[in-house]
């Protein structure tokens, strides 16, 4: 993991390109090669898929994906026995967009809540994500 982290970081900051492909990211095909791109294909080498992704992404993007989020910013942890499954759909998506490289959710909250949390915040993400 240290390792794809590190290959990520560094072709972050050799990566000027911010070339932005389609919501589907069908660059591959719209290049000639398969359906698939290349970062989304689990055969190809990680430095492969990262060579890939890096120009797809734009520097927002990048940026966002070195900064930690805070499921804070789309649920209410203030009293920690409070079991109500409800997020802030605006603070999730700005938090996403800002600091989605990693969510910080260290708070005291019933497993409940928090697995709800994590779920809306990956569905987000699998759903909304532009790559």
């Amino acid at each position: 993991m240290s390792q794809i982290l590190s290959l990520l970081l560094l072709g972050l900051f050799a990566t000027t390109s911010t070339q932005v492909y389609a919501q589907d990211g069908d660059g591959d095909a719209a290049r000639g090669g398969g359906s698939v791109p290349t970062y989304k294909n689990p055969k190809a080498s990680i430095e492969a898929r990262i060579a890939d992704l890096l120009p797809r992404m734009t520097l927002e993007e990048k940026v966002a994906q070195l900064i930690q989020g805070d499921m804070g910013g789309w649920m209410n942890f203030a009293d920690p026995l409070d079991n109500t499954l409800t997020h802030n759909q605006t603070g999730l998506e700005e938090m996403m967009r800002l600091k989605g490289g990693s969510i910080w959710a260290g708070y005291s909250s019933t497993f409940e809540k928090f697995v709800y949390g994590v779920t809306v915040g990956q569905k987000y993400l699998l759903e909304k994500s532009r790559l």
